[in-house]
């Protein structure tokens, strides 16, 4: 993202990520952390869903998605209508599904996996990585 910085068409950046406790288990989170503090004219956004905090209700990336509190849906609405947004998805097959639906709901398609999602996948503007 540093690298990627001094570009004038660096695009917005959100970065929902799942973990189980944010301070004990978020992969390369002090790096993660760090970036978003301070990535030059980078405009990244960390928001992180923690299925195990140590205090309070755990939730998902799904559950960000459909949450109004922090504004991680309607931000990522207006991404996922923005001309040449991608979005890349990577994790297990269920929370992969679960967001999906969450995506799908957001864009304004109704339907699960519906026109939206198939032209996303079309122009490779959608990219999965699932497994499990």
């Amino acid at each position: 993202l540093r690298a990627r910085a001094s570009s004038p068409h660096m695009p917005r950046i959100v970065l929902l990520v799942g973990a189980r406790d944010a301070a004990q288990s978020l992969p390369f989170g002090d790096e993660l952390r760090a970036v978003a503090g301070d990535c030059g004219s980078v405009d990244l956004t960390l928001m992180v869903a923690e299925s195990r905090p140590a205090a309070g209700d755990g939730r998902y990336v799904q559950d960000l998605l459909a949450a109004d509190e922090g504004g991680a849906g309607a931000l990522v609405a207006a991404l996922l209508k923005a001309p040449g947004s991608v979005c890349y998805v990577c994790g297990g097959t269920a929370m992969g599904h679960a967001v999906e639906k969450a995506l799908t709901r957001l864009a304004g398609d109704p339907s699960y996996g519906g026109d939206w999602l198939a032209g996303m996948r079309a122009e490779r503007r959608y990219v999965a990585e699932l497994w499990g």
